[in-house]
């Protein structure tokens, strides 16, 4: 004889499953707002962490962040690089990470240019750790329309340790991630917002998303 109980708890069981699936279908915001609802919003390691067994937030270790931007994007937006340095230091520093003032790299980079080699501005800013934000691609509209706000863009994080303990500085890679950004899920119409705080909104979020590369968070921080 079947037990009713267990019958409206199977029921149960197979409808929230159901929920959860069509929202991670709907958009992954959604799916991980269902899976907080069911299952509450544990740590995640940041990849970072995962990769190199440092956990930045733990440590007493100082990261110098870097920023490079192809030629065309600068030209749109010339402090971009700086902005989202600043973002991510800002970010870090939140999360108890020691990250050197995204000033004191502006100053070097005022008065010697671009680097040659990691070592050339890790060692006068006295970084164990080099995090490079290459950011290849970025823009603020929808792909073809000029109605539709949605942020986009693309690259690759690198992270490089840095040795001077012989007197022969070395950097050496320990970290590699491509990332893609997309937010929000959903375009904006243009006449809703300026285009400077939607572009605003968007590097901020985008430079929320880099900095969760380097310490654990929840999983809700994610969300879209």
């Amino acid at each position: 004889m079947s037990n009713p109980f267990l019958m409206r708890t199977g029921r149960l069981a197979v409808a929230l499953f159901a929920a959860v699936c069509v929202l991670v279908v709907s958009g992954c915001s959604l799916g991980i707002m269902a899976g907080k609802m069911l299952f509450g919003d544990p740590h995640v390691t940041s990849e970072f962490a995962v990769q190199t067994g440092l956990k930045l937030e733990e440590s007493d270790k100082q990261l110098l962040i870097l920023c490079s931007a192809p030629h065309s994007i600068k030209l749109q937006s010339p402090s971009i690089e700086y902005d989202i340095i600043d973002g991510v230091a800002r970010r870090l520093r939140v999360q108890n990470v020691n990250v050197i003032d995204p000033d004191k790299v502006a100053d070097w980079m005022d008065e010697n240019g671009q680097w040659d080699q990691m070592t050339d501005i890790a060692i006068p800013l006295k970084a164990d750790y080099v995090a490079h934000l290459d950011l290849s691609t970025i823009r603020y509209r929808e792909e073809n329309s000029q109605n539709l706000y949605r942020g986009q863009a693309d690259g690759y994080v690198y992270a490089y340790e840095i040795d001077d303990s012989d007197g022969n500085p070395t950097a050496q890679e320990v970290f590699r991630r491509e990332f893609k950004s997309t937010h929000p899920f959903a375009p904006v119409p243009a006449n809703s917002v300026s285009a400077e705080i939607f572009k605003k909104d968007y590097l901020d979020r985008l430079c929320g998303q880099l900095a969760m590369k380097f310490y654990d968070h929840r999983v809700a921080a994610e969300i879209d």
